[in-house]
């Protein structure tokens, strides 16, 4: 991990990146099982669900059965159901995707035409209404915009173990 990487930076410079006491308060993320992912697909084609789903539990991950698809009445019910799973108390962090193909950076579309607000999911998971998480980490994904989707590539560089550039148009 990064702990075992930086020593070896702060003790061959006089300038360090990082102190060793830095870390004393960092999250920890040591368990074998690292947290539970929701995962909530709004497109035409979710081709991408179960590779999404894979590289999380390889990590580590408990991933519920991704949702596709679903209407604003039914995130709503995910959503709280989720923040509800046994055990989530003891997760060591908490990861929220959602993709969708129509959308905004501010709202996404579910499959019943009715915008969602992307600020509004996150705060079903602050510290006040999610007391099971209060102190753990949460990454929120959101690749909602319209007809642009970077997750995909993402997903097979991350899998292929490579960095690769992100192709632009030739001029």
């Amino acid at each position: 991990g990064i702990i075992e990487i930086l020593p070896s930076l702060m003790d061959n410079s006089d300038e360090r990146i990082c102190r060793r006491e830095d870390f004393n308060n960092a999250y920890t993320n040591m368990s074998e099982k690292q947290g539970l992912v929701f995962i909530a697909l709004y497109r035409q084609l979710n081709e991408h669900m179960d590779e999404l789903k894979k590289l999380f539990e390889k990590m580590g991950y408990m991933v519920p059965e991704p949702h596709c698809n679903m209407t604003y009445e039914e995130t709503e019910k995910a959503i709280a159901d989720f923040i509800e799973t046994p055990g989530l108390e003891h997760a060591n962090a908490c990861i929220v995707i959602i993709m969708s193909d129509s959308g905004h950076k501010e709202y996404f579309e579910t499959s019943d035409k009715i915008k969602m607000d992307t600020d509004g999911i996150v705060n079903k998971f602050n510290n006040r209404r999610c007391h099971k998480l209060v102190g753990t980490p949460k990454i929120f994904i959101f690749d909602c915009y319209r007809n642009v989707s970077v997750l995909p590539e993402c997903l097979s560089t991350v899998q292929s173990g490579h960095k690769s550039g992100r192709k632009t148009k030739k001029e």
